[in-house]
């Protein structure tokens, strides 16, 4: 898998925009919105799957690309990539950024090769 992005909110269509989800910079520690909770997972690696990733991209979007204005939102998604894989799995130039709980988990993997790994809190 070659050249993926997903992204989480953020842009027309999504309902997770400023209007419904817009950060208020004053409140360092938001109370989650219902309406702007996401998904539960991003993608999740099977024990029985065997997986080629380069320059992959999941975003949770942290700011608004279609809406003016284009102000920082707050958007609720649970996890990143969940790798449980026992069979060969290489992440190449992996990004996922602003998950709650975990970009990358990694729960019983063997024969996993990641590098140039990046990832961003939420």
């Amino acid at each position: 898998m070659w050249d993926v992005h997903w992204r989480i909110g953020g842009s027309a269509g999504t309902l997770l925009q400023v209007d419904r989800c817009e950060k208020d910079p004053m409140t360092p520690i938001a109370t989650p919105n219902p309406e702007c909770y996401a998904a539960f997972l991003m993608l999740h690696i099977t024990e029985t799957a065997s997986l080629y990733m380069e320059n992959n991209w999941g975003w949770v979007a942290d700011h608004e690309l279609d809406m003016r204005p284009q102000n920082q939102i707050n958007i609720w998604q649970g996890r990143g990539f969940l790798i449980e894989s026992v069979k060969p799995v290489w992440i190449v130039g992996g990004s996922v950024e602003h998950a709650q709980l975990y970009n990358y988990g990694i729960h019983h993997a063997e024969n996993l090769y990641i590098t140039h790994l990046q990832s961003e809190t939420a």
